[in-house]
């Protein structure tokens, strides 16, 4: 298991998002792009958005509707034709997590159970992620943790 930036309605914190035009003219080929650029298990992990068909990653609006619903009218105000994302799910159903609802008190008793190599590349993860992406979960690490 890994923590990992996820859109999470259930335990997330509202963050400042990021967006880049793709390089690809063709909602496909973008999304393909988005799978192999982030490492993805494969490009039906994207979720996106096209607005002139309508049509929209199902896995995303099971995931987390309501954030499908506030991308497609920002992408609409902003007058894009479509819109992609990482729309990975969260790994609290996994068997080192079992029983114990995700917080960041969970989340800091995690990073403590790894071996140091792995303890390092969290702690680097998390500290690499834009200083604007502020969680309970990173407010923790950094308490815990403290660079310097």
């Amino acid at each position: 298991m890994r923590h990992t930036l996820v859109i999470d309605e259930a335990f997330g914190a509202p963050c400042v998002t990021y967006a880049a035009r793709s390089a690809f003219s063709d909602l496909a080929s973008a999304i393909e792009n988005l799978h192999v650029h982030e490492g993805m298990p494969g490009a039906k992990g994207a979720g996106f958005i096209d607005i002139a068909s309508g049509k929209r990653s199902e896995r995303a609006v099971v995931r987390h509707p309501q954030a499908v619903a506030a991308i497609t009218n920002w992408a609409k105000a902003n007058v894009y034709d479509s819109a992609i994302w990482t729309a990975l799910a969260t790994n609290l159903h996994e068997p080192e997590k079992a029983g114990e609802p995700f917080s960041a008190r969970a989340a800091i008793r995690y990073v403590d159970s790894l071996d140091a190599r792995k303890t390092a590349a969290a702690l680097n993860y998390i500290r690499q992620a834009p200083p604007e992406i502020q969680t309970p979960v990173r407010t923790a690490v950094n308490a815990r943790w403290p660079e310097g």
